[in-house]
């Protein structure tokens, strides 16, 4: 056995699976829960931040000002933590991003990977082979379709969720 080098992925191996169907799914579905248990961890930190730190609702409130692009935002005399704020702020916004881009069923992103144990045969034939040009459809269908369906909903509740807590 080959020494195992340091940064180096270890694949998965689908025949090791006692029951294929649950673990493929449970595997697929690794990356995604762990994209929403890192952005509600960095949920959770920010609202620890806005309750417990001097000036930390300025720096959450500018880091997110700033991270929706709102024009004008003044960036003067913050807290010391306002870079901690943003960071943890677009830890939410990638994950969440992340989260909602793997769950899309389109090969070969992993939402592809649950779908398919749920089709019929003949469907799971045609679902393959248009599954060769899956990013393509998705440029085609409109990623901000579905980002505007899912994520945006998702980046809000965070968002009320950190206002209200």
């Amino acid at each position: 056995m080959a020494p195992h080098r340091l940064g180096e992925a270890d694949p998965v191996t689908a025949r090791n699976f006692k029951n294929y169907r649950r673990d493929d799914i449970l595997v697929t579905l690794a990356g995604p829960a762990s994209n929403l248990l890192s952005a509600t961890v960095a949920l959770i930190l920010l609202v620890l931040i806005k309750h417990l730190v001097p000036g930390g609702v300025l720096a959450i409130g500018t880091a997110m000002a700033l991270a929706s692009h709102i024009p004008g935002i003044a960036t003067d005399n913050l807290p010391a933590l306002f870079p901690i704020a943003l960071f943890l702020y677009f830890v939410i916004l990638i994950n969440l991003l992340l989260f909602v881009f793997n769950l899309i069923p389109i090969p070969p992103l992993d939402g592809s990977h649950v779908l398919r144990h749920f089709l019929p045969y003949k469907a799971l034939q045609v679902y393959d082979r248009v599954g060769m040009f899956g990013m393509i459809i998705l440029f085609l269908v409109g990623g901000s379709f579905i980002f505007s369906v899912f994520f945006t909903p998702l980046l809000n509740t965070f968002n009320h969720i950190l206002f209200t807590l």
